[in-house]
């Protein structure tokens, strides 16, 4: 007869990737909250939204900042530089965790004349 070997599953809990993705072809409007996300998982944005990413169409003629809402509360900006460089901010540089049900939202900046076709995608782990 063979030997009976136990075998004990250890659990790792490595955090997976989870990408939030903004995107508005053309000219965003004026002022408007264009994103709203209902999340169904619990997510967390690093500081100052770390290893997010950011792409236009077309540079703004001044900076054009986003501003970030995490249940209607400002969490962080999203500035698009005249050289269509993304800086990203959160509040006090810190992160930000989400709970099923919590709501994440953008608000575009004031009109620009050359600002077209922003994607942002946020970073996060689950």
């Amino acid at each position: 007869m063979g030997k009976a070997t136990k075998l004990s599953a250890t659990s790792t809990s490595t955090p997976q990737p989870y990408d939030v993705t903004f995107a508005y072809a053309g000219a965003p409007p004026n002022a408007t909250v264009l994103q709203l996300i209902c999340f169904r998982l619990s997510v967390t944005v690093a500081g100052n939204f770390a290893a997010s990413v950011g792409h236009c169409g077309g540079n703004p003629t001044s900076a054009a900042v986003y501003t970030v809402y995490k249940n209607g509360s400002v969490i962080g900006s999203v500035t698009v530089s005249t050289g269509g460089a993304f800086a990203f901010a959160t509040t006090g540089g810190a992160s930000v965790s989400f709970v099923a049900g919590d709501t994440l939202s953008v608000l575009t900046p004031v009109s620009d004349a050359t600002l077209s076709s922003v994607t942002i995608t946020f970073a996060g782990t689950r």
